[in-house]
């Protein structure tokens, strides 16, 4: 099934300009909601000296993975049929629900844990040095867990993540429709970073692999090598994915002869 006249080039771009967009918007939302977070925190502390993080942000992740889920979904769909109708649009309705109801409130554990253990890192510090209660507050302020920085780190990664796994989701549902199952292959798109990885850049050769097979992440720096199905896979380790903007795209095999994507090291795993 071939897409010879589809533009590749202006759908990269325009997926780029979609997810930007999307990273701008919800950093100014977690850069609010982590403010709120840190002066609902340090009132209760100074009442109670006790570390408990209000949920100031579930709302938020609950919007992201409504907007960015349906975006990534559609667009992937639209790269791989024209006409962009699918049967399967209950069903990711669903698999949307079941996301919010079983993996954010994970999310936003492991985030508020790790503000919480930068919290009482600087409380026991604070106590062995005798700091004052308002040189405590700043040290808090100082420490990043509550920034505007933080909060673009937390939209990027997280965007990101949930980008590439409803990209997965639409090509395994349109492929099953349309019996190509098999078929399928995918390229690394690097998207621009502040800090690139330049063994992530050197992902986006423009050669497509099978989509069953691992994109191989070496760190020429380190020589850290880890097998990855996709930017943010499951598992994959937080140099490879904190703060990452890339995303995979999955195209029929047709497409990727078509569009000269192919070469051997398409098929290095057989």
């Amino acid at each position: 099934m071939s897409r010879k006249r589809f533009n590749f080039a202006r759908y990269k771009f325009r997926s780029d300009r979609l997810l930007l967009s999307l990273e701008r918007r919800f950093a100014r939302m977690f850069a609010r909601a982590l403010k709120e977070q840190q002066k609902q925190f340090i009132e209760h502390y100074r009442e109670t000296n006790e570390v408990i993080l209000p949920d100031t942000l579930t709302p938020i992740f609950s919007e992201i993975v409504e907007k960015v889920g349906w975006q990534g979904y559609r667009m992937q769909r639209q790269l791989l049929d024209a006409t962009n109708k699918s049967i399967f649009r209950d069903t990711f309705s669903m698999w949307i629900d079941t996301f919010i109801q079983t993996r954010v409130s994970r999310i936003v554990q492991q985030i508020n844990g790790t503000t919480s253990k930068r919290i009482n890192e600087l409380i026991t510090r604070g106590f062995t040095e005798s700091w004052t209660f308002e040189y405590l507050v700043n040290e808090f302020q100082q420490a990043g867990v509550f920034s505007a920085g933080r909060g673009m780190t937390v939209a990027r990664t997280t965007i990101g993540a949930i980008n590439n796994e409803v990209k997965e989701k639409s090509m395994n549902d349109w492929s099953e429709e349309i019996g190509e199952k098999g078929n399928m292959f995918k390229i690394w798109i690097h998207r621009g970073a502040k800090h690139p990885r330049d063994w992530h850049v050197a992902l986006d050769n423009g050669i497509a692999i099978r989509a069953s097979d691992p994109f191989v992440v070496a760190d020429t720096d380190t020589g850290e090598v880890e097998l990855m199905d996709k930017p943010h896979s499951m598992g994959a380790s937080a140099h490879n994915t904190i703060n990452c903007g890339c995303e995979v795209m999955y195209i029929t095999e047709d497409y990727a002869r078509d569009a000269g994507m192919l070469s051997d090291d398409s098929f290095r795993w057989g």
